[in-house]
């Protein structure tokens, strides 16, 4: 019986991380979109253009990849 119960915990526990680490992977997709869509708007008023979809996706990544780079050419130059 309290073989069975240990293995419960061990459940429980382990549901309350996938639920943590699933809420940590929509919030980062919620918050990419949304900084997807903000930069979008921005670029079709400063341009006075339409942009496609294909391009706002394109330019947000570009400009992640420039944080992300930063980022990390930062720590490495850190250590």
């Amino acid at each position: 019986m309290e073989n069975n119960k240990n293995e419960w915990e061990e459940i429980k526990k382990g549901a309350r991380e996938l639920k943590g680490a699933a809420g940590l992977v929509f919030g980062a997709l919620f918050f990419g979109f949304m900084t997807m869509m903000g930069i979008w708007a921005f670029l079709e008023v400063t341009l006075q253009r339409t942009l496609t979809l294909v391009q706002a996706v394109l330019i947000t990544a570009g400009i992640f990849l420039v944080f992300i780079v930063k980022s990390w050419w930062s720590n490495k130059q850190s250590k």
